[in-house]
């Protein structure tokens, strides 16, 4: 999948099929330090499992983005902020592996990758 969105400033590379139309993307900002992540699932999560290393952002080198994760319960939506700058037109990928699980200990059946870049 190479698709644009309709922000034209970011592009999201390839992730999973049926991933594809739950994608939102509002960004607000022209500063890359600004582009959060806000992601929900369909079951309350376990606040303890949505740390910085169950979700991470990664370049195509393998390098860990410094990031903050954060899970807001009352609206059931994790917010994952870079404390670092994204660079443009460099890919990274959000990384949210099977650590993630429900409230009631239900893990994801399988990581998800999203490959995302900032456009110049």
């Amino acid at each position: 999948m190479d698709e644009l969105n309709k922000n034209e400033r970011f592009k999201i590379a390839s992730t999973l099929p049926d991933l594809k139309d739950k994608i939102t993307i509002n960004i607000t900002s022209e500063n890359p330090k600004k582009i959060y992540w806000y992601i929900k699932f369909n079951l309350q999560l376990h606040k303890k499992s949505v740390t910085e290393k169950s979700m991470i952002v990664i370049d195509m080198k393998g390098n860990i983005l410094k990031t903050n994760c954060s899970y807001d319960e009352k609206n059931g939506i994790i917010v994952v902020s870079p404390l670092e700058s994204y660079e443009k037109n460099k890919y990274y990928i959000l990384s949210i592996n099977r650590d993630i699980h429900s409230s009631s200990g239900k893990k994801l059946e399988k990581p998800i990758n999203i490959m995302f870049k900032l456009k110049s």
